[in-house]
């Protein structure tokens, strides 16, 4: 009897160490599984922030470089305008100069044909013929026809030759000559007539 005790309580305390180990086994792989889970975790939140790291550098570099490229569009259309004015700006210098010196000239050449009006007008009380008072031999005396021919053929040419002077009347120290032309297509081949005063004086018919 006392045998039969002894093996129950020997199988019972077999049984129950066996429980414990098997209770002490489960423990540690529940643990084990738990720290594998949370080693799993850790590692896909740090694979998901680097991921969101990398996209942030990517995203910022991107906004930086379109940045720097809108930078450089503007400085380069300000350096075209800033160049586009100062062109502007010289081409109306130019014209302005280029406008100044035509009047200039203008003026100059105006002021020259008035002087060259002043001085060949006639005298207020022969104002309506065209006496020359400007020329060389005004205030010369012509005494006779010959005298008067060469005095106007010497002022007006002869046209290289083509016309012939001639005295064709004189009156009280006038002198009516005139100049036919040898290619004259006219009957009266006339080229030119002039009034040959007795002091030099002369007027164009």
């Amino acid at each position: 009897m006392k045998r039969v005790i002894s093996w129950s309580l020997i199988t019972l305390a077999t049984l129950s160490l066996a429980a414990c180990g098997n209770n002490s086994s489960a423990k540690e792989d529940s643990s084990s599984s738990k720290a594998r889970s949370e080693s799993v975790a850790k590692a896909k939140r740090e694979s998901k922030a680097k991921k969101a790291s990398l996209a942030k550098a990517k995203s910022e570099s991107k906004a930086k470089a379109a940045s720097e490229s809108q930078a450089k569009a503007a400085s380069e259309s300000s350096a075209k305008a800033a160049s586009e004015a100062a062109a502007s700006s010289s081409a109306a210098a130019e014209s302005a100069a280029t406008a100044s010196s035509q009047a200039a000239a203008s003026s100059s050449q105006s002021a020259e044909q008035s002087s060259q009006q002043n001085t060949m007008q006639n005298s207020p009380s022969d104002s309506n013929n065209n006496k020359v008072n400007n020329d060389p031999n005004a205030g010369a005396t012509v005494n006779n026809e010959s005298q008067a021919v060469a005095l106007a053929e010497s002022t007006y040419g002869n046209n290289n030759g083509d016309w012939v002077w001639g005295c064709l009347w004189s009156e009280n120290g006038t002198y009516f000559v005139k100049a036919i032309s040898k290619s004259a297509t006219t009957m009266t081949g006339t080229a030119m007539s002039v009034l040959v005063h007795s002091d030099g004086s002369m007027e164009q018919q």
